[in-house]
């Protein structure tokens, strides 16, 4: 197989997963958007804990700092019911990146540096306390029990991803040239 056959396939293969990537980051970015204006009902907490997580690193700071950290998440779950309907969720929030309430990858946990604060957090969810439920009134499976607003940077990271594939499919398949591009000038 040719080299330049190896570029169009690829091309082929990250330009749909790519625009895919943008499709979804948008739809999530709009679900978390509007969070103030949705509905509230009382919901009842199911279950309320602690989990130890570690995060490791590529690269250490300094040549004693250690390889990973231990961080404490506070999870959550708990049922509400709309229009008849009963309805559990995981979610503190919607939004992935929201300073100390940052989740590490979905919005059903809280991140803690230590393990007591994060039990503290815990106990404000004892199992069979009633919580306020904000839900999608369009999608009433969504919920969280917080309405912070939304975060861009996913959707910006989803369009950089988007912009890069369609760069390479351009290269791919000649219409650009890769020693025209600025960069690659020499002056």
């Amino acid at each position: 197989m040719s080299l330049v056959l190896k570029r169009k396939l690829i091309a082929i293969v990250i330009l749909p997963l790519a625009i895919a990537v943008v499709i979804s980051s948008i739809n999530k970015y709009l679900d978390r958007i509007n969070t103030g204006g949705w509905q509230s009902v009382k919901g009842i907490v199911l279950f309320s804990g602690v989990q130890e997580h570690t995060i490791y690193r590529k690269h250490r700071q300094s040549t004693f700092s250690p390889r990973s950290d231990l961080v404490y998440l506070q999870r959550i779950e708990y049922s509400y019911r709309v229009n008849g309907v009963d309805y559990t969720s995981k979610n503190f929030n919607l939004n992935i990146i929201s300073g100390r309430g940052r989740s590490i990858s979905d919005g059903t946990s809280r991140t803690f540096k230590n393990k007591a604060d994060a039990r503290k957090a815990a106990l404000v969810y004892k199992v069979g306390t009633a919580v306020t439920v904000f839900y999608n009134p369009n999608k009433p499976e969504i919920a969280s029990i917080s309405q912070k607003n939304a975060s861009f940077f996913p959707t910006i990271f989803a369009i950089a991803f988007l912009g890069f594939a369609i760069l390479l499919t351009l290269i791919a398949f000649d219409v650009i040239k890769p020693e025209n591009l600025p960069w690659r000038k020499n002056s």
